[in-house]
């Protein structure tokens, strides 16, 4: 539920920036210490990209919770596994190879491995067990169809697969920081390896303010940029917060996400 006058006030400055960068955008963030929220476009479908591997490696990491998996396991893979875009795995192991499960979960999430992810579906029993999962925690606005190998190049509004509304993955991400469903230590891994992400210095970093952390996940298609996380100030709880794109070249797209984190900040923290 919206904060009364936050969506509106957050309206102007949020189109002004689909405007200025031509782009599709979503956002939805939720101070977590004061409740309030602002939301442009919150609760339409944007394709995920690769902040689908949020909730792939949280179905992972809840089978490792129930005592069915475990992050020591060593996990083997073939050169048939290797998917060959964005990943480091491929790189290192080109013929195949055998990791522990805490690797590939590591990899996944901080360096965005493509290969990781569908090594992960495997073990979470594929994409509509990771749909379950999402479900069966009380989420929806969530939608996973596909392996990382069955994605498109570009991204499209009018494909429902594979989608989220900024409101569904900002509420994941709040769920990471209050009653998270897993257990106090799988989250506090799955934020640990997300404050390590290194692939969104130019969108959600970019836009808080110095002195704020941030743990999150990109998604990335050549015609679209995405970021999902928590906003962390120097002290005191997090923003959660979901910014999509669709239309641009991702290093256009990712100057509106910035711009969109610098604004919720602004509008959810200021006095």
């Amino acid at each position: 539920m919206l904060a009364p006058g936050v969506a509106a006030e957050a309206a102007g400055p949020l189109s002004d920036v689909e405007r200025r960068f031509g782009i599709h955008l979503g956002v939805y963030a939720s101070d977590i210490r004061s409740g309030k929220t602002l939301a442009y476009r919150a609760h339409e479908r944007f394709p995920m990209a690769s902040t689908v591997k949020v909730p792939v490696v949280m179905a992972v990491l809840d089978r490792v919770d129930r005592g069915k998996e475990s992050l020591q396991r060593a996990i083997r893979f073939t050169r048939s596994d290797l998917v060959t875009s964005y990943s480091r795995i491929a790189r290192e192991h080109p013929d195949g190879g055998v990791l522990p499960l805490e690797t590939i979960c590591s990899y996944t999430i901080s360096e965005s491995d493509n290969t990781g992810v569908d090594l992960l579906f495997r073990l979470a029993g594929g994409p509509q067990a990771v749909n379950a999962y999402v479900h069966r925690i009380g989420l929806s606005g969530i939608r996973v169809d596909r392996l990382e190998r069955q994605l498109p190049h570009d991204a499209s509004l009018s494909d429902p697969r594979d989608t989220a509304t900024p409101a569904a993955m900002a509420q994941l991400m709040r769920r990471l920081s209050v009653n998270s469903p897993l257990s106090p230590t799988s989250t506090a891994v799955l934020l640990k390896w997300m404050r390590a992400t290194v692939t969104g210095d130019n969108r959600l970093r970019a836009g808080v303010p110095r002195g704020w952390r941030v743990a999150d996940k990109t998604g990335t298609y050549a015609n679209m940029a995405n970021d999902v996380g928590l906003l962390y100030p120097p002290n005191g709880t997090p923003i959660a917060i979901a910014v999509y794109t669709l239309g641009k070249d991702p290093d256009v797209a990712s100057g509106a996400i910035a711009q969109a984190a610098s604004f919720a900040v602004h509008a959810l923290r200021r006095a």
